[in-house]
C-alpha cells in the first residue's frame, strides 16, 4: 500500500474481502425492511378482508332496503292509529266522567225523592 496525496490504494484482495463484508452490514437493514414489508402485507390482507365484508354488509343493507322501508310506513301508520285511539279514548273518558256525573246527580235526586217520599208515607 501506497499513499499518493491523501489517497490509500486497496489491493484487490482488501477490495474483495470488503465486497464480502458489505451483505453483513445490510442484513440487519434487510431485516428490517423484511419486517416492514411482512408487515405492510398484513395491513394489505385486512384491508381487502374489510372491504369484503364492507361490500357484503352494504349489499345485504340494500337487498333489505324495501323491506325497512315498509316497515317505516307500517310503523307511520300505526302511530297515526295510536294517536287517533288516544283522541278517541280521551273523548270517551270526558263524555264518560260527564254521564257518571250526571248519573250520580240523578242517583241523589232519586234518593232525596225516595227519602221525602217515605216520610211523607211514614208521616202521612
Amino acid at each position: 500500500m501506497t499513499e499518493e496525496s491523501g489517497n490509500k490504494e486497496v489491493s484487490c484482495t482488501q477490495f474483495l474481502d470488503a465486497v464480502k463484508v458489505l451483505p453483513l452490514l445490510f442484513k440487519p437493514l434487510q431485516k428490517k425492511l423484511q419486517t416492514t414489508k411482512n408487515d405492510l402485507q398484513s395491513g394489505i390482507d385486512q384491508v381487502v378482508k374489510a372491504n369484503t365484508f364492507i361490500n357484503k354488509l352494504t349489499a345485504e343493507m340494500a337487498e333489505k332496503e324495501p323491506e325497512v322501508v315498509k316497515l317505516h310506513t307500517e310503523i307511520e301508520q300505526l302511530n297515526k292509529r295510536l294517536s287517533q285511539e288516544r283522541i278517541n279514548l280521551d273523548r270517551a273518558s270526558k263524555t264518560f266522567r260527564k254521564k257518571e256525573a250526571a248519573a250520580r246527580k240523578k242517583s241523589e235526586e232519586t234518593q232525596v225523592i225516595v227519602f221525602k217520599l217515605s216520610f211523607w208515607i211514614v208521616f202521612f
